[in-house]
């Protein structure tokens, strides 16, 4: 025969499932206060004093050799038909003295010889840069970057005063580099670059991150966007050790992140 349940027992069971509840609801209350605590910042570019221009100039662009490549063969075969001329494309897509690498090799168009060490979303960085991001972020991985379309443009000399660059570039703003021929002493006189490829953190991850990680750099993404983001030390230590006139560092908090990227 069972025994008969007690309204104390009752009373117990509900006790515990209060207590669970409201604990729930404290850490609920805690994550959420320190996803509103916590600043961090992403990190783009500043364009100034040109806009766009600027920011071809600073940081021009990176691609992948098996779509440049397919692209150029197109191109060459519509030359050869009669089709088209050279003169039809831009410049660095008809070029005839490219080695042959790897599918996956990644291509750094840009212009040179000046150059910064940091691109302006922290997308590449020169050999410089990755020993700092070494000795500092471990958890970043790197991808060496041929430098594959360096036109020689001295535009670092131009007046920054001016609303408007000293020179227009060939077609659109990627005409700078793309519609210039290609300079191998200028590449040969530039260090080498990298891709930076910081851990991605799942939006419920990244608060503890910034807490563990608050006493040095910490760059990182968040799985769901391509936005680079750095937590105040590092930002701090970007700025007084190196040259980034280019970067721009928007502060952003989990919370407004949640709203604004739909993290749920």
């Amino acid at each position: 025969m069972k025994k008969p349940v007690t309204y104390r027992f009752k009373f117990k069971m509900w006790s515990i499932c209060l207590v669970l509840l409201l604990c729930a609801i404290y850490i609920g209350h805690t994550k959420k206060g320190a996803d509103k605590m916590i600043t961090f910042y992403d990190v783009t570019a500043s364009l100034e004093p040109w806009g766009d221009f600027s920011e071809i100039l600073y940081n021009g662009y990176i691609t992948c050799y098996e779509i440049y490549e397919k692209d150029r063969q197109e191109a060459l075969k519509l030359c050869a038909s009669g089709e088209y001329s050279k003169e039809d494309f831009d410049l660095w897509l008809i070029r005839d003295d490219v080695p042959v690498y790897p599918p996956n090799q990644r291509l750094l168009l840009r212009t040179g010889p000046f150059y910064v060490d940091f691109s302006s979303d922290l997308e590449y960085c020169s050999e410089a840069g990755k020993k700092w991001l070494e000795e500092h972020c471990p958890e970043v991985k790197f991808v060496h970057l041929v430098k594959f379309h360096t036109p020689e443009l001295h535009w670092e000399e131009w007046d920054k005063t001016k609303d408007e660059p000293a020179e227009w570039p060939k077609g659109e703003v990627e005409g700078y580099i793309i519609n210039e021929p290609h300079s191998q002493t200028c590449a040969d006189s530039m260090p080498e670059f990298y891709e930076i490829l910081p851990p991605r953190l799942r939006p419920e991850e990244v608060t503890q991150k910034l807490k563990e990680n608050e006493n040095r750099p910490f760059v990182f993404k968040i799985d769901t966007g391509e936005v680079t983001f750095i937590n105040q030390k590092g930002m701090d230590m970007l700025r007084e050790s190196w040259n980034v006139e280019n970067l721009k560092f928007k502060p952003r908090t989990m919370e407004e992140l949640r709203k604004e990227w739909h993290l749920y």
